[in-house]
């Protein structure tokens, strides 16, 4: 599949991090020790210098040249990253779902501590320990950056927050833009 939005060259592998444990609370992480990332762009390293890739939360166009995809309600934040990239669990809470959608190509759903989730989209793998029904802590390597799924857009990681466990009603239903969810940037 071509790789438009190509704006990090040949997308080599990203062999800059390796997976880890979970740090204690007080890593870069969780500054504020309530067990989730304190920032949206640490879900991925190697993200673009403004945490995109083709499209923001809420955009109803893309902004690659040439456009990727169709103009639309965005529900996530995309990351562009090369593809390999580490992807972090970016909170404490069990794994619901793991798997493969037509739009978000290899996926991973989160279930927070808090009650909202987490959907890590567009994954080339997972994290061996990845399964349904096991926890997950925040910065813990939950799987690599990918290109999979209809319509992606070069190798990214698409960020997804929800309210319930499934999508509801239309345009950004029951979603929460990351930026403002992690918002300690």
């Amino acid at each position: 599949m071509e790789e438009r939005c190509n704006f990090l060259g040949d997308n080599p592998v990203y062999t800059g991090d390796l997976p880890s444990p979970p740090g204690p609370p007080g890593q870069p992480w969780d500054a504020n020790r309530d067990n989730k990332l304190d920032c949206w762009k640490w879900a991925v390293k190697g993200y673009d210098s403004n945490g995109t890739c083709c499209q923001q939360y809420g955009a109803t166009d893309s902004g690659c040249n040439p456009p990727c995809g169709r103009g639309h309600v965005h529900r996530g934040q995309d990351l562009g990253a090369p593809c390999g990239s580490l992807v972090r669990s970016p909170g404490k809470g069990v794994v619901v779902e793991k798997g493969w959608q037509d739009g978000l190509g290899n996926y991973v759903k989160v279930r927070l501590d808090d009650g909202k989730y987490v959907i890590l989209g567009h994954l080339s793998g997972f994290a061996d320990w990845v399964a349904v029904n096991r926890r997950s802590y925040p910065g813990q390597a939950i799987g690599f950056v990918g290109n999979t799924g209809c319509g992606s857009c070069g190798c990214h990681l698409h960020l997804q927050v929800q309210l319930n466990q499934y999508f509801q009603g239309t345009g950004l239903g029951n979603t929460l833009d990351p930026k403002a969810y992690f918002s300690n940037c």
